[in-house]
């Protein structure tokens, strides 16, 4: 599925090998700010990046687990070179408004990304994976964000979060939790 998605005209895949902590956005174009947010933090904080992004006539939505690496060179490169990841999805379920979802399963990671928007953000922040619908927890094992060998945490932002100016303080929250997770993987003290 994802090789004939990124056949398709006007898919734009885009990876930057930095840091060893990646930030992801497989569903740009599809789930709003959310690669804007991933590019933020990536250059914010000297991190690898991988961004799907799609034109606004497209809307094809794969699920997480069917991109799988086999299917794309740059995410195989991505997966090969960063320790842990932290990816960016959008969704829209009542009554959700105004949440952003923890999910992963470097449930460490998650949450010290779930304490630092709760201390920062007035957003409402949801970091019990038994509270997440279990379509939007991020933890099943296929799932490229659990495909780094310090697995990730996937960010599920409602539309209300990924506006711009929500977006960019997200993003400043976001990326001093990265900078610290990205120093404890490059074994700094």
């Amino acid at each position: 599925m994802l090789r004939d998605l990124l056949a398709h005209p006007g898919v734009v895949e885009k990876v930057q090998l930095e840091g060893p902590l990646g930030v992801m956005a497989i569903h740009g174009g599809i789930e709003a700010g959310t690669a804007e947010l991933a590019l933020q933090v990536a250059n914010a904080t000297g991190s690898s990046h991988y961004i799907v992004a799609q034109p606004e006539d497209l809307a094809w939505h794969i699920p997480s687990t069917r991109y799988r690496p086999d299917d794309s060179p740059a995410l195989d490169r991505f997966l090969g070179h960063v320790r842990a990841v932290v990816s960016v999805h959008g969704f829209g379920r009542a009554p959700l408004e105004h949440t952003i979802l923890v999910g992963g399963r470097n449930r460490t990671m998650a949450r010290a990304v779930a304490a630092a928007l709760r201390r920062h953000t007035d957003v409402n922040v949801v970091g019990a994976i038994a509270e997440m619908p279990k379509k939007l927890r991020g933890v099943h094992p296929s799932n490229p964000v659990n495909l780094a060998p310090s697995r990730g945490v996937q960010l599920e932002m409602s539309a209300s979060t990924r506006e711009p100016h929500v977006r960019r303080h997200i993003g400043d929250v976001l990326s001093q939790v990265v900078l610290r997770q990205a120093a404890r993987l490059a074994g700094a003290p």
